[in-house]
């Protein structure tokens, strides 16, 4: 949205930063912004794109993957290196949903191909070890069966929980092995 942003409202963001960190922590306004961002008024598109791509704005450096990524059409993804994360960026799918690859469980498979061959993330409902291999439907790509299953459930104020023999679920341990903290406490399911 920054193309559509009128600097002089995001220079009030930028005034207001600068009020915070003189007000609360100088001494990390010098280390933060050596090149002096907070004291350059935004006037035009130039000062807008400085301040979207600053730690002020975004907070932390993002891994290309992680913001502008989009799963692959028709297939999950294995989980990814500690240093690449795995795509499914902030651009294409619900943050909140997004995040959880930030600090889930690495064997665990947030991103998981409904039926149809659609992107779905599901999640745990309780904790490792509980012998529960349920997993709660927090995202189904728009228009797919899986989202009108789960519209509906939320319709009637539920979650869309699978159970532990639903393919999905069985996506989402599989790299889970017999005898790791896995909730169904089962061998890993053959790959999709």
């Amino acid at each position: 949205a920054q193309f559509g942003a009128d600097p002089a409202k995001v220079d009030l963001l930028r005034q207001n930063a600068k009020r915070l960190y003189v007000l609360l922590a100088p001494q990390v306004k010098q280390q933060l912004d050596p090149g002096g961002l907070l004291d350059t008024p935004i006037q035009d598109a130039a000062g807008v794109a400085k301040w979207t791509d600053s730690i002020f704005n975004a907070g932390v450096p993002l891994h290309p993957g992680f913001h502008t990524g989009v799963l692959p059409a028709g297939g999950t993804q294995n989980p990814p290196a500690a240093a690449d994360p795995q795509p499914g960026g902030v651009h294409h799918y619900p943050t909140p949903i997004a995040d959880v690859q930030l600090f889930k469980y690495d064997d665990f498979q947030l991103w998981v191909t409904d039926e149809q061959g659609n992107p779905a993330a599901v999640a745990p409902v309780a904790q490792r070890g509980s012998g529960d291999a349920n997993v709660h439907v927090l995202y189904a790509t728009p228009g797919s069966q899986l989202a009108q299953q789960k519209h509906a459930a939320e319709r009637a104020s539920t979650p869309l929980i699978l159970g532990p023999d639903h393919p999905l679920s069985k996506q989402a341990y599989q790299n889970q092995q017999q005898g790791d903290a896995h909730p169904g406490g089962r061998s890993p399911a053959p790959g999709p």
